[in-house]
């Protein structure tokens, strides 16, 4: 079967029989949208991204960029599938949410704010060893960010919708 993919990125490897189009050659803002059968939404684009799905009759994979999916449900049809990035963000995401957690706990803000002014904050700040850390989510992200805390001996309490892997339910927090 031949597919005609919509993507940002002009550089991507596509085998034979598939043809590769972007926004230079194919606007979603004006052009015909009609030939599409797989689209890749932009990256961070949210409803705008999703919307011109309602322009491409023939789309048959709405292949979104992250994780979630949520924003996509409103567009499910017959004859589309929603595939999400499972897997794809998980390292980034988890670095993101470790770097942010140990710059609240050992108030890297109120350092920053004081610099301006030539301040020097002294003063105990509490570390993440050995603390109880409740993780919202156990998911591909949620499992990642956990591997990254090991180091830091927490008691690690997962939360998951569906308490796969023995995790405590949401309504369990």
């Amino acid at each position: 079967m031949n597919h005609v993919v919509w993507a940002q990125w002009d550089d991507l490897e596509v085998p034979d029989g598939v043809t590769l189009v972007g926004p230079d050659q194919v606007p979603l803002d004006g052009g015909s949208l009609d030939e599409i059968s797989f689209y890749v939404p932009p990256y961070m684009s949210g409803l705008s991204g999703l919307t011109p799905v309602e322009s491409m009759p023939n789309l048959q994979y709405l292949q979104m960029p992250n994780a979630g999916y949520d924003d996509a449900i409103a567009f499910r049809r017959g004859g589309l599938d929603i595939c999400n990035a499972r897997g794809v963000h998980d390292i980034s995401t988890a670095e993101i949410a470790l770097a942010l957690t140990l710059a609240s706990l050992r108030g890297i803000d109120n350092f920053v704010r004081a610099q301006a002014t030539g301040e020097w904050l002294q003063g105990p700040r509490p570390s993440l060893a050995y603390k109880r850390v409740g993780l919202i989510g156990y998911g591909s992200i949620g499992q990642t960010i956990a591997s990254l805390l090991a180091p830091f001996h927490v008691d690690l309490v997962a939360f998951s919708r569906s308490g796969r892997d023995g995790s405590p339910t949401m309504d369990q927090l």
